[in-house]
């Protein structure tokens, strides 16, 4: 990722917000007793071309999903992990809105594993304090992704929060 254009940065993060995926999934491990935590970056799309532009800003992978939306168009997935990933968010933070929060979470969760993985290596089993932490973000996350999110917003000039 070289020097970024401010303009399509701002782009970015704006469709991100609405349209992107910013969390944590947390998966059984069926070898291991502990959880494994993963910081995800995706968005989905009908825009094979707003998607590529995603790829020549910050690098990741536009792969089709195998699925049509109820109108019949082609689903596109962008998504980017690691350091890259880091790299990207921290890029559209400040211009992100709805999805700042669950973006600094992210970040935080990939490097405590980073960190982590410098310090111990791959091989070493986690500790408890540290499976405490990320199930913490994990927690944190929650109320910003899946069906479930609430949105809480104040509706300027209109305290009724009467329809216009």
């Amino acid at each position: 990722m070289g020097t970024l254009d401010r303009d399509t940065v701002i782009y970015l993060a704006a469709f991100t917000d609405g349209e992107g995926y910013i969390g944590i999934t947390r998966h059984k491990r069926p070898e291991r007793r502990t959880p494994a935590y993963e910081p995800r970056l995706q968005v989905g799309n009908t825009s094979k071309e707003v998607l590529a532009l995603y790829c020549q800003t910050f690098g990741g992978k536009l792969i089709h999903a195998n699925r049509l939306t109820q109108s019949g168009k082609e689903v596109y997935i962008w998504y980017i992990c690691g350091v890259p990933m880091v790299r990207a968010l921290e890029a559209m933070l400040p211009y992100l809105r709805i999805k700042q929060e669950p973006a600094k979470l992210v970040i935080a969760l990939h490097r405590r594993i980073e960190r982590r993985s410098e310090r111990e290596g791959d091989s070493k089993g986690i500790s408890q304090s540290e499976l405490e932490a990320r199930e913490k973000l994990y927690q944190q996350i929650k109320p910003y992704t899946g069906k479930y999110r609430q949105l809480s917003f104040e509706i300027k000039g209109n305290p009724q929060g009467q329809l216009l």
